[in-house]
């Protein structure tokens, strides 16, 4: 994702993980750099706390829906 150009970099989770970590990364290419701006760390907390949050609601929704087999049938 850091590779396309624009703001698709912020349409993935590890955009916003990595914000949250120092700036003064090596310049040298390595796994943790930045090849576009990090956000801002009160932006990264929220986009995190909202996806967290919308995951669990899916998750809740989704175990709730399920039916559940209680009696065997045979």
């Amino acid at each position: 994702m850091q590779l396309f150009p624009g703001i698709t970099q912020k349409l993935s989770i590890i955009h916003w993980i990595k914000s949250l970590l120092p700036t003064k990364l090596p310049q040298k290419g390595g796994f943790l750099s930045f090849n576009l701006e990090p956000s801002s760390i009160p932006e990264s907390l929220i986009a995190l706390v909202l996806i967290s949050t919308v995951a669990i609601f899916l998750a809740c929704y989704f175990f709730q829906s399920k039916e559940y087999l209680l009696a065997d049938t045979d």
